[in-house]
């Protein structure tokens, strides 16, 4: 919230809230999202640019 929220950001965002619900019972397997929220942060970090434009 402090960030305002920029795009950039949506992608982990959209992730750990995907992992704060996932359970047992979800045809997605919980490796998965894990792998998912890497690569997001792997974007965000080699395409993100300085952490003044966050």
């Amino acid at each position: 919230m402090e960030l305002d929220y920029p795009d950039r950001l949506q992608p982990i965002v959209e992730c750990a809230i995907q992992l704060a619900d996932w359970n047992a019972d979800w045809s997605t397997p919980l490796e998965q999202l894990k792998e998912e929220v890497r690569v997001a942060a792997r974007t965000l970090v080699e395409h993100g640019g300085p952490e003044t434009d966050l």
